[in-house]
């Protein structure tokens, strides 16, 4: 049984990102607001902030997932809903694994898995543990059903 947890890293820099953003638009619209005549970048830091913000809480509370693989199955659990969606291994239409060449000496791994109802699950190399392991076993059980990216 393979169990893919949210590596504590990635959460641990969007906590930090998501107080350190709360702060500097707290302290922008307290500026912006108290102020007779604020700075123009006041407004634009808020401007900026608020969605960048607003895309992190999403990414940090909605789409938290535990995903659990074996006995030809695919189990994910939603953290923040608390749904659990349950997925055969037949019920997988196809497989990629997308690699990107950050830098000379970095890469950014992803694993897109496509099932038959049209969900598609992505898991990330930075993002999740036991991702090498996940890897392995599509290549394993599904290796006729890897799309070649």
């Amino acid at each position: 049984m393979i169990i893919a947890k949210p590596n504590p890293q990635t959460l641990f820099s969007f906590g930090i990102f998501a107080l350190s953003s709360t702060v500097i638009i707290g302290w922008n619209a307290s500026i912006y607001f108290s102020s007779p005549q604020p700075m123009w970048y006041n407004f634009g830091i808020i401007l900026l902030l608020v969605p960048i913000l607003g895309y992190v809480l999403y990414r940090l509370f909605f789409q938290l997932k535990r995903i659990e693989i074996g006995n030809n199955q695919f189990v994910i659990y939603f953290l923040f809903s608390r749904k659990k969606k349950t997925y055969s291994i037949e019920s997988v239409q196809r497989w990629t694994e997308h690699v990107v060449k950050v830098s000379k000496t970095s890469t950014y791994k992803e694993l897109e898995i496509v099932f038959t109802d049209k969900r598609k699950l992505n898991i990330g190399k930075k993002e999740y543990t036991q991702y090498e392991s996940i890897v392995t076993y599509l290549k394993k059980k599904l290796a006729g059903k890897e799309l070649k990216a």
